[in-house]
């Protein structure tokens, strides 16, 4: 083994997520509405909870690019607190794996023209992007709340309930006005 050779740091990242309306609303959660029906947690109650989901779930792919993009960082252990299919999550939490080491991470700094940031300040940077990033008209699957009953047939003699998914554009807004104020939101500790 190389004497340069650098094990992975691992970083304990909990995101502080505020309560907004459509279309900040959604948090960031890894689940989708699919995943928390197969919980048995049941379907959204409102078409507005399907949409956050469907926002929140899109911050969360966001997130995974954002730190990945410039720097091989991986995601474990995420967990959206306090989420179910009708809320969004109060906090996200993760474990930030980084690859080769924390001293290998850097990135520009938008605020300062010529400034890499790098470390820890880099982490931030890479996930304070994620949180401020929005895009108009994103084609996504949406579950929405109006329940159809579906006629007896195929093997069933008796009619069957469900939550349809419907496939349409939506606004996903950002979570922070500014790379400053997604940086409040945001604390990294190191484990490893």
């Amino acid at each position: 083994m190389s004497s340069n050779y650098t094990l992975t740091n691992l970083f304990n990242v909990t995101i502080t997520l505020p309560t907004q309306s459509s279309p900040n609303d959604g948090g960031i959660d890894p689940n989708t509405c699919a995943y928390y029906m197969y919980q048995d947690s049941g379907t959204t109650n409102t078409t507005e909870a399907g949409y956050a989901k469907a926002r929140g779930n899109i911050r969360f792919k966001f997130l995974c690019q954002q730190v990945s993009f410039m720097q091989n960082v991986a995601l474990t252990n995420v967990i959206a607190v306090g989420a179910d299919q009708n809320t969004d999550p109060t906090s996200l939490t993760f474990t930030a794996e980084v690859e080769r080491g924390i001293d290998t991470l850097n990135t520009p700094d938008e605020e300062n023209t010529g400034v890499i940031l790098t470390g820890i300040s880099a982490l931030i940077r890479m996930i304070a992007r994620a949180l401020i990033e929005q895009r108009l008209s994103i084609e996504t699957d949406v579950y929405i709340s109006t329940e159809t009953t579906l006629p007896p047939g195929q093997g069933s003699a008796t009619a069957a309930d469900r939550n349809p998914d419907l496939i349409t554009d939506i606004d996903v807004g950002p979570i922070a006005s500014s790379l400053t104020a997604a940086t409040a939101l945001i604390t990294v500790t190191q484990i490893f």
